[in-house]
């Protein structure tokens, strides 16, 4: 493939809605390389092999206020479901629970998970400890079973669409300032990384006989979870907003199981 061909290419195939996202990322890391451009490639990559704890994520990969459901038992009574507020909480444990789930996955297990017919139930390490501390506080033949976060498939199919019209709005970009012919350059294809990806509006100058310019920038990121939290601090200890970081998915027995690693605590 010429470099004349690489952005021509990808435009060619973003519109087409029968193409893998997974094939447009890999032409996209193609295109990074091309262009020199190091930030298209780092967000493809991620896209494609997950987000690292330490990786700044997309806002688009975060859902906000997921709702808390326990799964409770009172007596001969099994109830499960149930969805509560952080208000219903222990007082120990009021103002101490993420509101914010980070997916970090691949984005093809996004879209397995996007596929799935019934809500996705999501745990964090601690939630088996604070069950059974909130167990303690309830009378007899009372108990909290299980403490997680639920998610709909189509909130994640929302994750998925939004990386496709990234890639979208990206190539847009690009093939408005050059010819059919031409590559933009590195400058240019960091611009529009940072400005559709990370949100961050540069001011590029564009002049016929030399790169792009850039001045400024101004900031504008079912199945419970199989893991255990990690030793050392208590759960209590966690940030408001830290954010469960959902950063892999296993299939056993036909279903699929969140797990949560790597908690910054």
């Amino acid at each position: 493939m010429s470099d004349e061909n690489a952005l021509r290419l990808l435009r060619r195939r973003v519109l087409d809605e029968s193409e893998s996202l997974g094939g447009l990322l890999r032409a996209c890391l193609m295109l990074g390389a091309e262009t020199g451009s190091s930030d298209l490639k780092a967000w493809a990559n991620r896209e494609l092999n997950g987000y690292d704890v330490d990786d700044e994520l997309p806002k688009y990969r975060i859902v906000e206020g997921a709702p808390l459901f326990i799964d409770s038992i009172s007596g001969n009574n099994w109830m499960r479901g149930q969805q509560i507020s952080h208000l219903q909480l222990p007082k120990f444990a009021q103002g101490k629970l993420p509101e914010d789930l980070q997916f970090r996955q691949p984005i093809e297990e996004l879209e397995l998970m996007a596929g799935r017919s019934d809500s996705i139930s999501l745990g964090i390490p601690g939630f088996a400890e604070l069950a059974a501390l909130w167990t303690n506080e309830l009378g007899a033949f009372q108990s909290i079973e299980r403490i997680y976060y639920q998610v709909m498939p189509v909130t994640v199919a929302g994750m998925v669409g939004r990386v496709r019209t990234v890639l979208v709005e990206l190539v847009g970009d690009l093939v408005s300032n050059v010819t059919l012919d031409e590559l933009p350059s590195t400058e240019q294809v960091d611009a529009a990384v940072h400005f559709h990806v990370e949100g961050k509006r540069n001011v590029v100058t564009f002049t016929s006989d030399s790169p792009a310019s850039i001045s400024g920038a101004n900031q504008v990121s079912s199945t419970t979870s199989t893991s255990t939290g990690q030793q050392g601090d208590g759960w209590w200890t966690w940030p408001r907003r830290i954010g469960a970081a959902i950063v892999g998915v296993a299939v056993i027995g036909g279903v699929i199981v969140q797990i949560v690693k790597d908690w910054p605590f």
